[in-house]
């Protein structure tokens, strides 16, 4: 019976479906206007990506995917721009595989957690002591 109750049916395959094109799209559209607004107060990096593509990809097309691998600093600004800008603030929910103590507070197996990515991308320990300065280099 709990099997039966898991099956995907056509009304949530519509859910589904309609949740990932309504994250890709909210996700694109905040890394697009997060990285205009970076690049604009940073006009060496405007600059520099905009030598890159003319370098690579010239001027005569715009850059496609297949021109990704000869384009690392405009991948770099892109990722750079996500991380700052918490395009992405909260991971996907995960379940506690057995109890454990997290700073005296017991979380016991199978609680549902949600992890802030902002510890991982602001963390002082691997980006230094100015993790909140853009620096895609």
């Amino acid at each position: 019976k709990a099997r039966e109750a898991a099956t995907m049916n056509v009304e949530n395959l519509k859910k589904a479906i309609f949740d990932l094109i309504g994250a890709g799209i909210e996700t694109v559209s905040s890394t697009i206007m997060w990285f205009v607004l970076y690049v604009i107060n940073y006009p060496e990096i405007q600059e520099k990506v905009y030598r890159e593509i003319e370098k690579e990809v010239g001027t005569e097309r715009l850059p496609n995917m297949s021109d990704k691998i000869q384009l690392p600093y405009l991948n770099a600004v892109i990722m750079e721009v996500q991380r700052l800008a918490s395009v992405v603030p909260l991971n996907v929910p995960h379940l506690c595989a057995e109890d454990v103590t997290i700073r005296g507070y017991t979380l016991p197996k199978g609680t549902q957690i949600i992890p802030s990515l902002d510890s991982i991308l602001f963390d002082k320990k691997t980006w230094g002591k100015d993790a909140r300065s853009f620096r895609p280099e």
